[in-house]
Order: structure tokens, then sequence, then C-alpha cells
């Protein structure tokens, strides 16, 4: 049980209580069903509605867990993933969005902000929030994990190391230090400043509380991810993006996205990304790149 992640754990956890319940009411031994019952489970699970991603999680749960003959693992039984291509063909699971919004739409709104100094300490962190997803590339994960002990001053910039586990982190593996560049070009989207700013502002109220982002209302507690999420919400409501079809997390391939067609080389989107190859990358871009080195932050925000 340890071996899995909390989101693998919450994932299986569904599909194995579903397993319990199928076995209970057909009389199935829940470790040793036989090959063909364990199949019919999967198909009860195409019948009730579910499309190939969610039984093909079910698969991998029930792989943890059952018994065959000769060792061999559920999921890898011919039998199995010949009926999962099956599955593939009649329910596909395709790429959530098949093109992503302009970030230029975004930056253009943050710039009606005022200069970091004179902002609110609401629009100041919702503000800040923003301009780590977008020029960071990262999951909500790593920025909530953001940690104010791990964030180095250097020259032109800051330096931020992530010390906790993420969903990326392997053996041997784990997120580069992001480096947050200066961009005097226009302070009004720089992320170094609205940074400094913002552990300046909160350095007062923070306490012992090391994690960098704080509600900005009493009594300013650190934040969960889903909040991150919300404030994400907000400005691109705001800038008018339809927040009905674009989830928070779309700032990922947004992002990352635009740096590709500046030409920033697919090496440092996926160093600076946290993904282990290109197929992720590959869903929502497809243009070639050019051998142009750039920082990925100031990449972003460069018209």
């Amino acid at each position: 049980m340890a071996s899995w992640r909390s989101g693998t754990t919450k994932q299986y956890q569904t599909y194995l209580a579903k397993w319990q319940a199928f076995c209970n009411e057909h009389k199935l031994d829940t470790f040793a069903p036989g090959i063909e019952n364990a199949i019919e489970f999967l198909v009860s699970l195409y019948n009730s509605g579910l499309g190939y991603s969610a039984i093909n999680t079910a698969r991998s749960a029930l792989s943890t867990v059952l018994i065959l003959q000769n060792g061999r693992k559920f999921g890898e039984h011919p039998l199995v993933c010949r009926y999962m291509r099956g599955i593939f063909q009649l329910r596909p699971a395709l790429p959530k969005y098949s093109e992503t919004w302009d970030v230029n739409v975004v930056l253009t709104h943050l710039k009606t902000f005022a200069e970091a100094a004179l902002l609110p300490i609401k629009d100041l962190t919702i503000k800040l929030n923003i301009l780590l997803f977008l020029t960071t590339g990262q999951r909500g994960q790593t920025i909530h994990k953001l940690d104010i002990n791990f964030i180095q001053a250097v020259p032109n910039g800051y330096r931020i190391t992530i010390k906790d586990k993420l969903k990326s982190t392997r053996p041997g593996k784990h997120l580069a230090p992001l480096d947050l560049m200066e961009f005097p070009e226009e302070p009004s989207l720089s992320v170094t400043v609205h940074l400094r700013e913002y552990l300046k502002r909160t350095s007062s109220y923070r306490g012992e509380n090391t994690q960098l982002f704080l509600s900005y209302r009493k009594p300013f507690k650190p934040v969960s991810k889903d909040t991150l999420s919300r404030w994400i919400k907000e400005i691109l409501k705001a800038a008018g993006i339809n927040t009905e079809k674009y989830s928070p997390h779309s700032t990922r391939a947004a992002s990352t996205s635009k740096c590709g067609s500046k030409g920033l080389q697919i090496d440092e989107i996926l160093k600076t990304a946290g993904w282990s190859n290109a197929g992720t990358f590959a869903r929502f871009y497809r243009k070639p790149f050019d051998t142009e080195e750039q920082n990925f932050g100031n990449t972003l925000l460069k018209r």
C-alpha cells in the first residue's frame, strides 16, 4: 500500500470496492476469481457507461490483488489486453483539449493591475499565483508545495527547490530547481517583482508558516491546492477565458504551448515542466522547434 501515491490510492479504492461488491454478488474468491470472471467485471464497468481511461484504471487496480496461474499479472493477460484494445476502439481516451487558450489574453489582463507595491494583498496574492503557474509550467501540486525556506535569491532572480515528493518523483529522479529570472522589460508581468513584494508583505504575519501561499484574510493560514485552483479560475474568467471549457490545470498546456511556439527547445520545456518524455506535450503542441535557447518564464512573457 505504501508503494501507491495518495492519488493512486483514491483511484484504486473506488474500483477495488466495486470489485469486492461484484465478488460478493457472484460468490467469487476476491483474489483468485478466474480470468473470465475478472473480465466480466470489466464488462460490467463498460455496461455502466465508463470509458477506456476509467476501465484501464480498474484493470491496474485488479492487477495489484488478483492471483493468476504462472505468476502472470491480470493486466498483462492476452485476453485482458485484447479486451482493452476493444474498449479503446469503442470509447477512446482522447485529449481533453483539442486547442488551448491564448496566454496573451491573460497577460494583457494582468497588465491592467496596479504595480506590485500598490496592489492590495488579495490582488498581489492572486496575481503572483497565476504568474508562477504560467512562468514555471508546473502542476498545482508543485506550486502548493513551494516553501519560503527553499526560495533562494540569486543574481537576476530566484531559485526555488522543491523538497517534497511530487507526482513525477521517482527513485533517482526529482524535479530540478525552478529558476525565476528577472523580466525588466515588463515589471507588471515580472514574477520576481511580485514574489519579492509578496515575501516582504507576508513576513509580518507569516509566523511559523513556511508554505509560500497564505490566505489573504485573517488568520492568514496556509491555503489548500483547491484554493490555488480557485484563484486561477478567477483570473481566467476575468480575462475572458471560458472556464466552463478550460480548467485551472489548463495553464500548464497554455504556457508550455506558447513557449514552444516562441522557439524554446523541447528539452528545456520538458525539464522545466517536469515531464519525462514528449508524449504528453505532443498531445496539444506539434510544431517544430528551433535551436534558440531561452529561459522558460521569460520566453512565455515575450511577445
